[in-house]
């Protein structure tokens, strides 16, 4: 029961923040609950059960893997936050030597259950492989759809070529070619062309539309005080990491000048033409309420929202942030 739940809360998470497929948030109607989710791993753990022929030690022996590795990945985590984000405040504070001393004892544990039980470390890679792929293809989802629609061309065109070749016709030829062929796939702007052309409906429209569906959700970036270093780190980052073609700036004035960061604004427009940046001016000053607000405005999850590394003087708490997403600082 205890896994169930916890599996429930990081797939979750996980596919708000569009490491795993939209589809696992559906929920059930009826009873409210993530089914996908739980029959998922329901089905997983039948599967386990099924490779290792109920053999109890071995199941032990994985699940071993598994907690240990999060255990180090949270010890790595604490150490780059040291690095990353040493002005973050933090209720809970842990030194170097605590943390590196609990690396290093869930390594040599983890070592220790290898060494005893080599065997499960194969079944126990597949099972990351096959997670890792699907993370993976999530985060290359528009470099799939785009290498998909140019295999797809590239097919069409040559069969259009074969037919030219074996027909002969002039006219007919023509014919062909303007409905089987299409232009170089390079900008959005194109795609915006085939969606137009009514003669090339059909798989290839059927990709653009779900590659524009992909780059069209907007991201949103609270940006404290005009900084222009700032402001092109973070616009970097999403770039980096989100696959995205809109940018929305929020800059809670509170009867401030915001004229200067609406010329950076407008700048960094410019420098990035494959991305629309925006600017949104809020009178209000920042506050939990002004969160809910803007991703209700703007129909954004409050996990498609940044903001800067925080310092001591932070009037709110982390916690506080709705689930808002720490992406650069001012170092």
């Amino acid at each position: 029961l205890t896994s169930f739940i916890g599996i429930n809360g990081l797939i979750r998470r996980m596919s708000m923040d569009r490491c795993l497929p939209q589809f696992l948030l559906v929920q059930n109607p009826c009873t409210g609950t993530d089914s996908f989710i739980l029959v998922g791993f329901f089905l997983l753990c039948v599967s386990q059960v099924l490779v290792f022929d109920t053999n109890v030690a071995a199941l032990g022996g994985v699940y071993c893997y598994a907690f240990l590795a999060v255990m180090i990945i949270f010890a790595i985590g604490n150490m780059l936050l040291k690095v990353k984000r040493p002005s973050l405040p933090r209720e809970v504070t842990v030194g170097w030597i605590h943390a590196i001393l609990g690396f290093v004892s869930v390594v040599i544990a983890l070592m220790g259950n290898i060494l005893g039980k080599p065997e499960l470390l194969t079944f126990f890679f597949i099972y990351v492989f096959i997670v890792g792929t699907l993370v993976f293809a999530m985060f290359q989802r528009v470099t799939i759809v785009r290498l998909l629609y140019k295999l797809i061309k590239r097919s069409r065109k040559k069969l259009a070529m074969n037919a030219k070749d074996d027909d002969g016709n002039p006219d007919d030829d023509a014919s062909i070619v303007s409905h089987s062929t299409y232009n170089t796939y390079d900008t959005t702007d194109e795609e915006a062309r085939l969606l137009s052309n009514t003669s090339n409906k059909g798989c290839l429209a059927s990709l653009s539309r779900t590659l524009k569906k992909f780059q069209n959700v907007p991201f949103v970036f609270f940006c404290k005080h005009d900084d222009v270093h700032l402001l092109n780190k973070a616009i970097l980052y999403i770039q980096r990491n989100e696959q995205t073609h809109k940018i929305i700036i929020v800059h809670c004035a509170n009867n401030t000048d915001t004229a200067m960061l609406a010329e950076h604004v407008k700048l960094m427009d410019l420098l990035y033409p494959k991305t629309k940046i925006s600017l949104l001016i809020i009178e209000s000053p920042f506050t939990p309420a002004v969160i809910e607000w803007t991703s209700q405005a703007l129909r954004v999850p409050v996990n498609a929202m940044f903001i800067s590394c925080p310092d001591e003087n932070f009037a709110m708490k982390v916690n506080q942030l709705r689930g808002m997403r720490i992406i650069t600082s001012y170092d």
